[in-house]
């Protein structure tokens, strides 16, 4: 049972072994094998995710159970995903994909299995999270669906995080130190390149000084944020709440703060005059982090 998750994902792709079974390094090994085959399928004709954010939780689950459990599919061809019920598009899109996935990794899937309105597949304390020991689970292929929800993970992404496979611990997605739920402001706050008065990109309505105050509402207001305000910020601003090296802020005409998740840009209204408002429509605002994107 345990031998799941990445090996869910399985270093066998039509009949042939990757021999990485030498490296050490478990990290490495699956690295080296999953990028091998990467490399080989790249140019083949992608797979495609699609989910439609306008139904229930339930059948957006069972859009991505669904997909997950095909069978006779070449998993390590290129990944498209759409969603439906939202004018999103590009990277961005993806993203807020695997954030999904591995968000019910660890909260489980509004799924009616064996008399639960939710599943959850993994059990035990945050950050050491081991399977469940469910034979129900099991014998239904949804570790095996974990399993390659992981494999597109790092397809695409590091593995920083933690598993327990076997008697190891291993990385799991969003429960390391590294994950959006850890993230500080200060962290946050040196990662943002903020709106300049040369900025082209900006409303010519935007003054120098308008674009100063708006700006200093957002930094008090990371800097006041709860670890979950932090999360949802992350997320509404990026698409998934792994925090990227750079971010940026435009200060422009508008009512409602907005974010272009592809090019990880929040564009903030420059008609706030008080921070009590600018607080009210921010929280709002990324509140639709779990449902869309909020802008696009």
């Amino acid at each position: 049972m345990f031998l799941i998750l990445y090996v869910g994902v399985r270093c066998v792709f039509n009949g042939f072994l990757l021999d990485w079974s030498s490296v050490s390094d478990p990290t490495k090994a699956i690295s080296q094998c999953a990028d091998h085959f990467l490399r080989i399928h790249a140019m083949e004709s992608p797979l495609t995710l699609c989910m439609d954010i306008r139904r229930s939780p339930a059948e957006q689950d069972m859009a991505l159970i669904s997909f997950y459990k095909q069978t006779n599919v070449e998993w390590a061809r290129p990944l498209n995903c759409r969603l439906e019920g939202d004018t999103a598009i590009g990277h961005g899109v993806t993203c807020f994909f695997f954030s999904t996935c591995m968000e019910k990794m660890k909260s489980g899937f509004h799924i009616n299995f064996a008399n639960s309105s939710v599943t959850r597949l993994f059990e035990g304390e945050p950050g050491h999270l081991v399977p469940s020991a469910s034979h129900f689970l099991v014998e239904s292929d949804m570790f095996l669906m974990a399993g390659r929800m992981i494999g597109f993970w790092k397809g695409n992404h590091s593995f920083p995080k933690r598993i327990k496979c076997g008697s190891r611990i291993w990385p799991m997605p969003g429960t390391s130190k590294e994950g959006a739920g850890n993230i500080s402001p200060e962290v946050l706050l040196q990662r943002i390149i903020w709106p300049r008065e040369d900025d082209d990109d900006d409303d010519d309505d935007c003054s120098a000084d308008i674009k100063c105050r708006v700006s200093g509402y957002l930094r008090q207001f990371i800097t006041r944020a709860t670890p979950t305000e932090l999360q949802n910020l992350v997320k509404f601003w990026t698409g998934w709440e792994v925090l990227p090296t750079s971010l940026s802020v435009e200060v422009v005409t508008g009512r409602y703060p907005t974010a272009s998740t592809c090019y990880e840009t929040l564009r903030i209204p420059c008609h706030y005059k008080d921070y009590t408002l600018f607080q009210s429509d921010i929280l709002a605002s990324i509140s639709t982090c779990h449902a869309g994107f909020g802008l696009v």
